[in-house]
Formats: structure tokens, C-alpha cells, sequence
């Protein structure tokens, strides 16, 4: 989030590099509650969740993310993740010029 004058408005966002080649899956397990902080990738991102559920914010959202149901994170943003104990997920990230982002609603 930026303010008027172009500064981030979120503290300690960290950039954290993704540099996949074509598309890339990480899958998580979390046994207790779980949070990553604020960050952004440089590489588009899929989050999706196989059991429990996920909170994910962005500037100006919150988005509860259940099983069976995928969270789009374009390249770029600043987003952090709540994840529940018993929560089960993956982030599947995509190089960077795959083709266009998917169409938004």
C-alpha cells in the first residue's frame, strides 16, 4: 500500500526472491497455528488449501481461503498468511512471462 507521497504504507514488508523456471509447487503441513509476515514475491503466486483454511491479507483485503478453494497473488504484492493448525496447503509460483494473468471479475 502506498501512501500519497509514493511511501509503503506496510512496515517490514520483505521482498522475498522466487525465481522459478516454468512452474514450481511447495506444499505445507502445519501441525500449530502458523504465520508468515508481510512479504511479496517477484513471481506470480497460487495459493490453495487441501484442509483447514488460510486467512491471507493485502493492502485493502482480507480473504479467507478454505479447502478446495485458490487464492491468485500477482507478482509484486504485499500480502502475509494466517494459517490454522491442521491446515494443510501448496503456493505454486509461475516465471515470470508464462502468459497474461488470469481475467479478474
Amino acid at each position: 500500500m502506498m501512501s500519497s507521497a509514493g511511501q509503503d504504507l506496510l512496515p517490514d514488508v520483505l521482498d522475498v526472491p522466487i525465481t522459478p523456471t516454468g512452474i514450481v509447487t511447495s506444499d505445507f503441513r502445519i501441525e500449530d497455528e502458523a504465520e508468515w509476515g508481510w512479504q511479496r514475491h517477484d513471481a506470480d503466486e497460487l495459493l490453495w488449501g487441501t484442509r483447514g483454511s488460510l486467512v491471507v491479507e493485502a493492502p485493502g483485503a482480507v480473504c479467507a481461503v478454505p479447502w478446495t478453494v485458490g487464492l491468485w497473488i500477482p507478482a509484486g504484492v504485499a500480502h502475509r498468511v494466517t494459517a490454522a493448525s491442521g491446515t494443510e496447503f501448496a503456493c505454486t509460483y509461475l516465471s515470470p512471462g508464462l502468459g497474461p494473468a488470469p481475467a479478474t471479475t
